[in-house]
């Protein structure tokens, strides 16, 4: 019933809310019937989409700018660019990151 209360709350007649529903289900079914299979937790999709938008928007030295967009720490920045730089789903500017860790230690900032 998630799915009919989804749709209801998008603004959808309960009506068609419950047969699209049914229609999704058997649809489910038929495909994956008798097959186990997984969903990532809404915290993992979440923090993949998260982590997509920071990439999208990195310039190579906006980590603060980032960081309070999205409400995260600039060490916390740092560290999901690297990691998803070495997924290959990025190119951040290794020695920018270095230079700038450098002057933030220099300045005895937590980094």
């Amino acid at each position: 019933m998630i799915i009919v209360k989804t749709l209801i709350d998008k603004g959808v007649n309960n009506t068609v809310a419950v047969l699209t529903a049914t229609d999704i289900v058997k649809c489910i079914t038929a495909a994956y019937g008798g097959v186990t299979w997984y969903l990532p937790k809404q915290d993992s999709v979440r923090y993949a989409e998260r982590a997509a938008a920071i990439m999208a928007e990195f310039d190579g030295k906006n980590h603060q700018t980032l960081a309070k967009k999205h409400g995260l720490s600039s060490v916390w920045i740092y560290k999901l660019i690297n990691r998803e730089s070495e997924k290959g789903r990025g190119k951040p500017d290794i020695n920018g990151i270095a230079a700038v860790l450098k002057v933030r230690q220099e300045r005895g900032e937590n980094v």
